[in-house]
C-alpha cells in the first residue's frame, strides 16, 4: 500500500513519530506485513490513556483513530 502517511492527520503523524518511533511516507509501498507490524508497534508502545470511568483522555482519542485506521486499511 502506498500513499499511508495521508490516511493520517499531521497531529497523528507526529505522534506516531514521537511516542512510536513511526515516520510514514506516502511514496513507500508497505506490505501486508509491514503495515501488521505497524499495527503491532503502536498497540506496544502509543500511549494510550483513560480516565477513572473508562473514557478516553486525548491520547487515547488520538490511539483509537489511529488504530482504527490501521485495521481498515
Amino acid at each position: 500500500m502506498s500513499g499511508l502517511a495521508s490516511v493520517f492527520t499531521e497531529e497523528e503523524r507526529s505522534a506516531l513519530q514521537k511516542y512510536c518511533g513511526l515516520v510514514l511516507h506516502d511514496d513507500q509501498e508497505y506490505s501486508k506485513e509491514e503495515l501488521l507490524e505497524i499495527y503491532d508497534l503502536v498497540c506496544d508502545t502509543f500511549p494510550y490513556a483513560y480516565d477513572q470511568d473508562g473514557r478516553p483522555l486525548e491520547l487515547g482519542w488520538m490511539f483509537e483513530h489511529i488504530i482504527d485506521k490501521l485495521v481498515a486499511l
